[in-house]
């Protein structure tokens, strides 16, 4: 028995840093800044270098022992995290700011939550292991660069409610093979679509005024 006692200590102390590890990875890595302190509302400020694996973003952060709605995540807040592999964003979160996820090497998975209305410039800009883009149909604007060198990108889904897509916002995204522009899109920036080489079926909405120089410039269209 005393020989044990030794061995299940130490399975407790593995299991104790096993489960701060994962808090680690979660909220615990996040700080925020007030947007209104009488709407209660905020934003994601920061995320820890060291963050890993799944991190889920609240929808809800206390700040002083009070609640406020996350609603924003600020200019690069992820940037050139090479650890995280899926971010699950809120409803509650309306805009991602500019280059929010920029040059995260291994995120693979981002949920967007129902309520997000635009993406900043270079949000997922060089993402090269984002393979799907799930957009609500709240979203209005994808900003420039918002998903450029996204070379693993497959898919891609815009929501009746987008009227513009910034310059290179999709440019070199390899493997996206085909787009489905809603009829609530006015206008497509230059080189929105650039050498996106695997684009073979493109459906234009009709409310389109304005296509950009160079938009669909090196793609494999078979079908427009």
């Amino acid at each position: 028995m005393k020989k044990l006692l030794p061995i299940l200590m130490m399975a407790v102390l593995a299991l104790s840093s096993s489960l701060k590890a994962f808090a680690a990875s979660s909220e615990d890595v996040l700080s925020y800044s007030i947007i209104s302190d009488s709407l209660k509302t905020c934003a994601v400020a920061y995320c820890d270098p060291s963050a890993s694996g799944e991190i889920a973003i609240p929808s809800y952060a206390v700040i002083d022992n009070e609640n406020y709605k996350v609603i924003s995540i600020a200019d690069e807040v992820f940037y050139n995290n090479e650890q995280i592999t899926k971010v699950t964003i809120p409803s509650t979160v309306k805009e991602i700011g500019e280059g929010s996820f920029c040059q995260m090497d291994s995120l693979q998975t981002v949920s967007f939550g129902d309520s997000l209305v635009s993406i900043g410039k270079q949000a997922f800009y060089y993402c090269t292991k984002l393979e799907n883009a799930i957009l609500p149909s709240t979203i209005k604007e994808i900003g420039e660069s918002a998903f450029s060198v996204a070379i693993n990108l497959k898919t891609v889904t815009l929501g009746k409610s987008l009227t513009k897509l910034g310059n290179e916002a999709f440019y070199e995204c390899q493997e996206l093979d085909n787009v489905i522009i809603p009829d609530s899109v006015t206008e497509i920036g230059e080189g929105t679509f650039q050498s996106c080489f695997d684009l073979e079926n493109i459906t234009f909405g009709e409310g389109l005024k304005y296509i950009g120089n160079n938009a669909f410039n090196y793609i494999n269209a078979k079908s427009i």
